[in-house]
């Protein structure tokens, strides 16, 4: 059974003392799951060349889906596996140790699939344009 929640980077990002009005990218609160299934919204605003970083444990078999939309239809994720790791280099960029699961640059809007690998992936939204405001809808089951 599907749990609901509403979750807001905005929100999220206050409760943990971040700016609420911040647009670049960043590392954010893990996407958590009640008894493994996930029906969350997510919003946010990314900037061009930069990403949000959603951690989400997720179990093998599981059937994942990503849907994704901005006003300017400029966002686009990536899904990558739990043994990635990820900084940013000298210039602020963010770094993947491993190529993503499903998703390349500029490539994913939507998608379902189900999970190989358990553990903590990565979901990761890059916008296309100066500040691209995103919706996105997770659901797991």
């Amino acid at each position: 059974m599907f749990i609901s929640r509403i979750v807001s980077c905005a929100l999220a990002a206050a409760a943990l003392g971040l700016s609420a009005a911040s647009t670049t990218a960043d590392e954010r609160p893990e996407i958590r799951s009640h008894h493994g299934a996930v029906d969350a919204v997510i919003q946010g605003a990314v900037q061009h060349g930069d990403r949000d970083i959603f951690p989400v444990a997720l179990a093998v078999g599981q059937t994942m889906t990503i849907d994704i939309a901005s006003p300017g239809n400029d966002v686009r994720f990536q899904v990558y596996p739990p043994t990635t790791r990820y900084y940013r280099d000298e210039g602020g960029r963010w770094v993947f140790s491993d190529p993503p699961l499903w998703g390349s640059e500029h490539e994913l809007q939507t998608w379902t699939g189900t999970l190989r690998t358990a553990g903590q992936h990565l979901i990761v939204v890059q916008g296309l344009d100066a500040v691209s405001n995103y919706s996105m809808r997770l659901q797991v089951e």
